[in-house]
């Protein structure tokens, strides 16, 4: 009688094929997309040469499961081994970076992307220290920064730092930045909601009327 394959078979086998640079990032890669930490961390740390590809892997893995703190060494411990990140792994500890609020480390990441690995930033570079700097309450940096993306901003930054006006009450800003999004989305209610809301909070109850007019006349249905 056959006896099937269970958890240590495979365990073995993967274990006796990790040494290849190659298959181990592919293994992380499948592990971190499937959500399994540890199993990420142990074929990481079973790798005996580890490519770069393994690095990115497993920072997108602890970035994929809120871990920002050991991004962050991971990211410091790829630097002193000698392996150069590319731009996915820029865009991971930015992204951790603006989920826990490290507006200095994030600055620093983002010159020495720039300066130091001569890695041109992409919108969603741009997006995401904007995003850290709105949270933040660096309104004013934030929109300076916003202005050099490529192209223009998306939809979700916008809407993101017009959020952060709200929470730091900006709102000649946050005026800028709403009159930019009915622009570009029109019919989409969120940011009537989001400046009605600022208004409420200020206390000025004729820009509330008129937030809600302006939304009639876009012919918007979502009532606020």
């Amino acid at each position: 009688m056959e006896s099937k394959p269970n958890n240590y078979t495979f365990g073995s086998v993967l274990s006796a094929i990790v040494t290849g640079p190659i298959i181990a990032g592919a293994l992380l890669d499948m592990y971190a997309k499937r959500g399994s930490i540890c199993e990420s961390k142990r074929v990481f740390s079973e790798t005996p040469h580890k490519s770069q590809f393994a690095w990115i892997a497993i920072i997108s893995a602890y970035a994929g499961h809120g871990d920002y703190d050991s991004v962050i060494e991971l990211f410091k411990e790829m630097e002193r081994e000698g392996v150069r990140p590319d731009s996915v792994t820029f865009l991971s500890i930015l992204a951790a970076g603006c989920r826990n609020g490290m507006v200095e480390m994030g600055r620093h990441l983002f010159h020495s992307m720039v300066k130091d690995y001569h890695i041109e930033p992409s919108p969603q570079h741009y997006s995401s220290m904007a995003d850290m700097l709105g949270r933040a309450g660096k309104l004013e940096e934030a929109e300076e920064l916003m202005s050099q993306i490529p192209g223009q901003p998306g939809f979700s930054l916008l809407h993101s730092l017009l959020g952060a006006c709200r929470i730091h009450g900006n709102v000649e800003m946050a005026e800028r930045v709403a009159n930019t999004l009915m622009r570009l989305e029109p019919m989409e209610s969120g940011s009537f909601v989001l400046m009605s809301n600022l208004y409420a909070e200020k206390g000025d109850w004729e820009m509330v009327a008129n937030v809600g007019k302006w939304k009639r006349d876009e012919g918007v249905r979502k009532e606020l």
